[in-house]
């Protein structure tokens, strides 16, 4: 069994990237994370994430066959390998900076 800890990390987008300024992507390890519309719901507009924000690591063995999820306020990030296995919907990995 090999075990890996690993932190959440934000990464900042470029700020020659004009559609991704102030904005910041999750990470554990080599991991990207994405959030989907269907987890959600109404507040996928108002999705926003910030330097001090808490964040939880899951693991559910039910969602997608098994995966570790990011959750912070009423957010969870699934990791991007997993996008659209459950249907077709808008995801976001580059998330707004809340200030």
């Amino acid at each position: 069994v090999l075990d890996l800890p690993m932190q959440v990390h934000t990464v900042a987008a470029a700020r020659e990237v004009a559609d991704d300024r102030g904005k910041m992507a999750l990470t554990r390890g080599p991991l990207v994370y994405a959030v989907e519309a269907m987890d959600a719901g109404d507040s996928f507009d108002d999705l926003a994430v910030s330097e001090t924000s808490s964040f939880q690591i899951s693991w559910d063995p039910e969602l997608l066959g098994g995966v570790e999820t990011i959750s912070w306020n009423q957010f969870q990030a699934i990791p991007y390998y997993s996008w659209s296995n459950r249907g077709v919907g808008a995801m976001k990995v580059w998330l707004p900076v809340q200030e």
